[in-house]
């Protein structure tokens, strides 16, 4: 069973997709301030429907048990962290690496289920005379324009990578 939370999320993505978050003005562009009332009415239908659901509190120390094993597992597989879920080959594919000031970036793309692919950077020293603490830094998507040049999607979340590298090289 799915959690009221969960459900609500994907209402609003369906809702978002759908454009019906948005009502369009005579003009045909949209009205910002209708769909903010749209908006604002629809977190409020699902609020309540997710303290209607809550009302119902779980009543006793095992029921307790239940509610709290079944909600962590709704939260693990919802993060996808469920840790009982069938695991797939990743099919890591390296596509290119630069290096800048010391740090080459390794630009890979991975599945993390079979066809959906995610990219990201591996950002590691020039040199390593040691085994070193990891972290694949998955990025989303920002727009980094400059003086009318765009940077690419990622290169707004650069500096997070760099910030991980100062606080590794300090704890060593």
């Amino acid at each position: 069973m799915r959690s009221p939370s969960f459900l609500s999320w994907n209402l609003l993505t369906t809702a978002a997709a759908c454009g019906l978050l948005l009502s369009p003005s005579l003009s045909g562009a949209p009205d910002e301030k209708a769909g903010e009332v749209r908006l604002a009415a629809y977190f409020e239908r699902q609020v309540s429907l997710i303290e209607d659901a809550s009302a119902v509190a779980p009543v006793g120390k095992e029921n307790w048990k239940t509610f709290r094993d079944q909600s962590r597992a709704e939260l693990a597989e919802m993060l996808g962290l469920d840790l009982h879920a069938h695991r797939t080959d990743l099919k890591a594919t390296k596509t290119g690496e630069f290096e800048h000031e010391g740090v080459v970036v390794e630009n890979l793309h991975y599945q993390s289920r079979p066809g959906l692919y995610v990219t990201a950077n591996l950002y590691r020293p020039k040199v390593v005379d040691k085994p070193l603490p990891t972290v694949l830094y998955v990025c989303g998507h920002s727009s980094m324009v400059k003086d009318g040049v765009s940077y690419g999607n990622k290169t707004g979340y650069e500096h997070h990578a760099s910030g991980m590298r100062s606080m590794a090289s300090s704890a060593s």
